[in-house]
């Protein structure tokens, strides 16, 4: 959102403006207080299990500049204690909504609004990367719908966009009319009506009526998709003014899908559209219940302009994202379902109907079961019929909690499978460890469950025990730093995320999602190519690419990215491009202020300005530099001759009439060292990881969040005189020795330069590398540690099971830097977050 003074806020909010610094402006507003950004507006809401207002004094710890509270807290609170800024309100959610409201009252472009029981997240992401092919456009992020989800989305609604597609969830009568005033969409889409929070509602009847409501003011000039053959929404049909549109089958109005079959990799169909062409497109997903909210998206945006080729170029391409069905293939064979995300009954037979579809003829279909919830006298009906439709799909194992809700599920599929096997479970632990005794290559485990079950939790376990090599991403950790850092620099400056060479090897797409929660102001990545990847995830914030070629500016304008002109060659395609979307591009202009690698030199900077605020479609929002040894305290005097030019380069952009831009020089070095580099943002990249470019960097406290594992896969008794590995380098010595082979080798990460030198840990204890690291696999020598055995972990670097090994050691003993370590970990190594 745009900056607006706290007078206009408590105004919007019908608020009272009381505390010191009331002079401030606010940039960004979040409800929690972990995770407050530059300019940040603490919202308090009282919640089912807390309240807001509990943690108003760690918002303000935080960075927050200001706290909206009830009026009722704060004539709580002592006198001497208000020496803050506070906007008191008779009621914090509501105002949130009065605040959102007036954002989408501002914004010029046009509203998509999505609904229904599932599949609101999938339509809603499909859509926007379908219409950014042609125009500007943007989402709401995750699925943030709810009436504390919809007016954080809207404040995050960019100006220039102009289709915003947003989700509207509902839980009970009387919310969606709350929604509705809020979004005032110009176009509608019903995904279905399903069971979800049926104890809300009473009954299909009232969710649908309920539902409806969104598209009651949709103009003439607008329309809604609702699917075929569903007779609860008849009576409601007639009382809309736009044209309503049905999809899930031929059409002449919208494409449609048809001759679907599995194939390797997903479903192939082929698109249909009015004009008569077709086109065979393979979906990216197993499920026909994923391929019918890609054919809605796909009505959508065929109803929105966009042309049919490019429709059924991008739809075979669109990520599915993170916040739905994940399927995972280990090395070993296994396929792991992991749809945890949400549980009705119409969502479960779906998830049944993929695990028919993916799984693999002699394996074991294994189906873990949490249950559903807010099913209201329904539940023992809906749950028995689980059971059944379990045996109905050839479920060969049904894995389900020692919940009494449940016990019908089990007997329901005991009296309808063929080979039925059941098994229980109390605690997440125990069947994580029944079920990797249990599981082989080529069996498939669908993991299902309500939010908040732990099903995911559960899922996650699974896979990690199943997964040889993981790369374990502490999310926790990586919150904590940003916090170190927002207390470093301060309330008022933003933090960059760099997330540059696949996150440091960590998964960036994933990472870019975890981060906006954390708080975060803008990304960071290289190349538009990355960027690009982030906003196809889903990605909301500003995104800053470093390096883009002239021939990629269509890349930087049609994804909305911010682009860093290090080069005048940029200029010219950067405006054409600009221009021809019919959009003003923020840019940034790079100063090189003594490193020698990219910018615009001092003595060019004035010419280069004048172009820049001269030419169509461009806007200067930053200016930024690069330090080249702020790490090294024996290069302090270079750095600070960099930090007097920077500072010359920022007064010359003013002298232009360029007062509001952001300045930002200091990485992650910087930042901890150098406290006058801070200026508007700083860009973390290694810190977020709690690692250390140098010594001289480690006098700020991080917490390390990565680790890379592996685990003993064959234990070999060996006679003396035996050589070990390629060239024999390594000979056994007299008496034999116990061999260790893992399965991780230079391919996964693992530097070669360790061969016959380097120490890994296994059991607590430091065992050495014998012979050269393969390829993909490596020799550790066991033979003085016994309790070291096949799948016994080992540990390259991080932290685990009481393990602790820095990165930085690794890379110092191979010779060379933390950076490189963390980006040449392979793609077979899987990426395992917690902490999420």
């Amino acid at each position: 959102m745009q900056s607006i003074s706290l007078y206009e806020l408590a105004n919007i909010t019908d608020g009272q403006l009381l505390g010191a610094g009331n002079v401030f402006t606010i940039g960004s507003v979040s409800t929690d207080s972990r995770r407050m950004r530059a300019h940040a507006l603490f919202v308090a809401l009282p919640g089912e299990h807390h309240d807001g207002h509990e943690f108003v004094d760690q918002a303000f710890a935080g960075g927050a500049v200001a706290a909206l509270v009830s009026k009722k807290w704060h004539a709580t609170q002592p006198t001497g204690a208000l020496n803050r800024t506070f906007v008191v309100v008779e009621d914090p959610l509501r105002a949130l909504q009065d605040l959102g409201r007036w954002w989408r009252q501002r914004y010029p472009g046009l509203v998509v609004a999505v609904t229904g029981s599932n599949g609101k997240t999938i339509v809603k992401d499909a859509l926007v990367e379908l219409m950014s092919a042609v125009m500007p456009c943007a989402g709401s992020l995750g699925s943030y719908n709810s009436q504390m989800g919809v007016p954080l989305a809207l404040l995050q609604m960019p100006q220039d966009a102009q289709i915003w597609v947003s989700e509207a969830g509902v839980s009970h009568t009387g919310e969606m009319g709350q929604l509705q005033r809020m979004l005032l969409p110009n176009f509608g889409i019903l995904t279905n009506i399903g069971l979800a929070h049926i104890a809300g509602f009473g009954s299909r009847e009232a969710i649908a009526r309920e539902k409806m409501r969104l598209f009651s003011e949709i103009p003439e000039a607008g329309w809604v998709l609702v699917p075929r053959n569903e007779p609860l929404l008849t009576p409601f049909l007639g009382a809309l003014r736009c044209r309503v549109i049905e999809f899930g089958g031929d059409s002449d109005q919208i494409p449609y899908f048809s001759e679907m079959h599995p194939s390797p990799g997903g479903l192939s169909v082929r698109a249909c559209f009015p004009d008569g062409t077709t086109y065979p497109v393979l979906l990216p997903t197993p499920s026909r219940e994923l391929a019918m909210d890609l054919e809605a998206a796909a009505a959508a945006a065929y109803l929105l302009g966009v042309p049919p080729a490019e429709i059924a170029r991008r739809i075979g391409g669109i990520g599915l994202g993170q916040t739905r069905m994940e399927i995972w293939h280990s090395p070993f064979g296994t396929t792991l379902i992991n749809d945890a995300c949400s549980a009705d009954p119409i969502s479960v037979e779906a998830a049944l109907r993929t695990l028919n579809g993916v799984s693999q003829a002699l394996g074991k279909k294994v189906f873990v079961f949490g249950g559903m919830r807010e099913l209201g006298e329904r539940g023992p009906e809906e749950h028995a019929h689980i059971g059944e439709l379990a045996a109905m799909h050839g479920v060969d194992l049904l894995v389900l909690p020692e919940d009494p809700l449940l016990d019908v599920t089990a007997a329901s599929y005991l009296s309808h499978a063929l080979n039925p096997e059941v098994v229980r479970y109390a605690r997440s632990r125990e069947l994580t460890a029944r079920l990797q005794h249990r599981v082989e290559s080529g069996d498939t485990i669908l993991f299902k469950g309500p939010r908040g079950a732990d099903i995911a939790g559960i899922a996650h376990m699974v896979f990690e025990a199943i997964a040889p090599n993981r790369l374990i991403v502490d999310l926790g950790a990586i919150a904590e730093n940003i916090r170190i850092f927002r207390r470093l620099v301060g309330p008022t400056r933003q933090i960059l995320a760099m997330i540059k060479a696949l996150g440091y090897g960590s998964d960036m797409p994933r990472l870019s999602l975890e981060l906006e929660k954390m708080g975060v102001d803008v990304l960071g990545v290289s190349t538009p190519d990355e960027g690009a990847a982030l906003r196809r995830m889903g990605a909301r914030l500003p995104i800053l690419v470093m390096i883009g070629a002239p021939e990629e500016a269509g890349k930087l304008v049609r994804y909305r990215l911010t682009p860093v002109i290090a080069s005048e060659s940029l200029i010219e395609p950067l405006s054409v491009e600009a221009q021809t979307w019919g959009r003003t591009l923020d840019v940034h202009l790079k100063v090189d202020t003594g490193m020698g690698r990219m910018g615009i030199q001092p003595s060019r900077l004035p010419a280069v300005i004048a172009r820049v605020l001269n030419t169509p479609g461009l806007r200067v929002t930053g200016l930024m530099t690069h330090f080249g040894c702020a790490d090294d305290p024996a290069e302090d005097d270079f750095t600070r001759l960099q930090m007097g030019r920077f500072s010359e380069a920022m007064k010359t952009l003013a002298a232009f009439g360029v007062t509001d831009f952001t300045a930002h020089a200091a990485a992650t070095s910087a930042a901890v060292r150098f406290p006058d580099a801070h200026h508007d943002m700083v860009r973390i990249g290694l810190g977020l990881y709690g690692l250390y470019p140098s010594e001289a960097v480690r006098q700020l406290e991080l917490r390390m969040a990565v680790s890379l594992v592996s685990r003993i896969m064959e234990v070999r008794e060996v006679e003396a005189g035996t050589r070990i590995g390629y060239g024999g380098t390594y000979v056994v010595p007299e008496g034999g020795a116990r061999i260790g082979l893992v399965p991780m080798g230079y391919h996964d990460g693992v530097p070669w330069t360790l061969s016959n030198r380097g120490r890994l840990w296994v059991a607590g204890k430091p065992v050495p590398i014998v012979g050269r690291v393969s390829m993909d696999s490596l020799m550790l020598d066991i033979t003085d540690l016994p309790e070291a055995e096949r799948g016994s972990d080992v540990l390259v670097f991080g932290s685990h099971e009481g393990m602790n090994v820095r990165p930085e050691e690794v890379a110092e003993v191979t010779g060379t830097i933390v950076y490189e370590l963390l980006t040449r970990i392979g793609p077979r190594v899987q990426r395992i977050f917690r902490g999420s």
